[in-house]
């Protein structure tokens, strides 16, 4: 009887001792994520920290700078408004005068099918931007090839038309047409985000705009556009209003607005920051926008 208990023992021990082994492995792997866990939230904050505190300086930049036409000037520093990058303490920083973009409150159906055609044919970027006017106006009636919310429904698509203002720049991935490389861009030409905004200023001033928006706010043929262009290249602000046209749904002005976009970039950590500047009241700006880690939506 001491025997048999003895045999019966010493598997139990040897199963109990594997299965401690095993729990402490597991612990001892699960405390391994735990840590990088905890180390990849801590890179993530300092990436965080390093970059609102290169926009903090350059928001400071902004607020005792001069505004000229494409840029600010302060302590004898050009800081460029144009969306050109530069790189301030470590943080690759771009600044874009949203004033330069084309803006979705006055939304321009013309504007933004020409825009379309970046990426689009010219009958489907008419019929998206169709859907957009559609997606955002209060009325029921639909334009040629687009939708209102019967058709959502009918068609079982989850979502119907706003009949408002879009409320952030990603609610145009809801609309169908609207694909996530239009939206993203991808490299070596932007998108929508980097081109668009939701609300935007009530002027146009195309010497901080993306060159890609030229030709779709301006309505101006290929020639035109980089005869244009080569003027902005030499500052030759007096040439460039020459050959602006005469829109008059548009006003064009050649300032910056008083809000920016920031566009931060730290190896493969990005960000992205909106600030509007209001130096004659109490509080001299406003953060509307911070994104951060700034992914490709959709």
């Amino acid at each position: 009887m001491q025997h048999s208990q003895q045999g019966f023992v010493l598997p139990m021990t040897l199963i109990i001792l594997a299965l401690l082994a095993t729990l402490s492995m597991g612990l001892s792997q699960m405390a391994r994520h735990a840590i990088a866990d905890v180390e990849q939230r801590q890179i993530l904050l300092d990436k965080e920290l390093s970059m609102k505190g290169a926009g903090q300086q350059v928001l400071y930049r902004l607020l005792i700078g001069v505004p000229k036409v494409r840029s600010f000037i302060s302590d004898h520093t050009e800081l460029a408004v144009d969306g050109q990058p530069f790189i301030w303490d470590g943080v690759e920083i771009s600044v874009q005068d949203e004033a330069g973009l084309m803006g979705m409150a006055l939304y321009n159906a013309h504007q933004f099918e020409r825009l379309l055609r970046l990426w689009l044919s010219g009958k489907d970027a008419r019929i998206l931007a169709a859907k957009v006017s559609d997606w955002i106006d209060p009325d029921s009636f639909p334009r040629p090839g687009s939708m209102e919310a019967a058709a959502y429904l009918k068609s079982a698509t989850p979502m119907i038309p706003r009949d408002a203002p879009l409320r952030s720049l990603d609610g145009l991935l809801e609309i169908p047409g609207m694909t996530s490389q239009i939206y993203n861009g991808k490299a070596g030409m932007p998108g929508l985000r980097d081109l668009v905004v939701v609300g935007g200023a009530d002027f146009f001033n195309p010497a901080t705009a993306p060159s890609k928006l030229i030709r779709p706010m301006l309505g101006f043929s290929q020639g035109r556009a980089r005869q244009w262009l080569d003027l902005r290249q030499k500052h030759d602000w007096v040439s460039m209003q020459a050959l602006d046209p005469d829109v008059a749904v548009m006003e064009i002005e050649y300032h910056p607005g008083y809000a920016f976009i920031l566009h931060f970039r730290i190896g493969q950590f990005s960000g992205k920051a909106m600030y509007r500047l209001s130096p004659l009241e109490t509080v001299p700006y406003r953060l509307m926008m911070w994104q951060y880690p700034d992914h490709d939506r959709g």
